[in-house]
């Protein structure tokens, strides 16, 4: 806290790759408690109506918090999974996946469930962590009723051009309020160039540009 403010700094990665260059900003009482399983606990409901998860595995503690603190329902999807995580009393699971386009039996649009589950009006907040197809997702997929995204980024060793137009279409209707690498897997990072080391995976909370101040950030990373 700063003057009675609380303030939360983006954590700033001094990468090459363009959408993680970005200028550290400032985000007044948004984000203000670190988790494990999605970096920043958002303090601000906004209009948040509701919480999707995807990909949950056996962790929902991050939906199961958010749904008591906001008194929202909280929607968790993991079509992978057989045995069911410890569900709060807000919390409800699906066995379904998420697909940015071509549905099945298993695999439903974030749209509809949206519309199934919250109906026409009304925003959300979507966390994703879905071993790359987030990027179906982002290439199709309406985000305007989502207030915070909370995303992990996959693979960013492949395809490079075509996710870094992805994150950039993200980055129009988003601030960036927090980054930081993965380092769960065997080799977390890959060479961008000769002299440059870049995550596979990074792990990212957005919030959609407008319901905060923003302003660049004095502290350098």
């Amino acid at each position: 806290k700063q003057g009675g403010r609380a303030r939360v700094y983006t954590v700033y990665c001094r990468l090459s790759w363009n959408p993680v260059r970005k200028k550290p900003i400032e985000i007044e009482a948004s984000c203000a408690q670190l988790t494990r399983k999605a970096g920043l606990l958002p303090n601000r409901q906004f209009d948040v109506k509701a919480i999707f998860g995807y990909g949950v595995g056996h962790d929902v503690s991050f939906e199961n918090q958010l749904a008591e603190l906001w008194d929202v329902p909280a929607h968790v999807f993991d079509h992978t999974v057989d045995k069911l995580p410890p569900l709060g009393p807000k919390t409800r699971y699906y066995k379904e996946g998420i697909t940015g386009k071509d549905e099945t039996d298993k695999l439903k649009t974030f749209s509809t469930h949206l519309n199934k589950l919250v109906g026409p009006e009304g925003n959300v907040l979507l966390k994703i962590d879905v071993e790359g197809a987030e990027w179906d997702v982002l290439e199709h997929e309406d985000l305007s009723r989502v207030t915070y995204l909370v995303i992990e980024y996959h693979d960013l060793e492949s395809n490079t051009a075509k996710k870094t137009k992805l994150i950039e279409k993200v980055d129009e209707s988003f601030d960036l309020v927090h980054i930081h690498g993965v380092n769960c897997h065997n080799q977390p990072i890959f060479a961008l160039d000769r002299v440059t080391m870049v995550p596979r995976y990074i792990e990212c909370t957005y919030i959609r540009k407008g319901l905060t101040e923003t302003y660049p950030c004095i502290d350098k990373y």
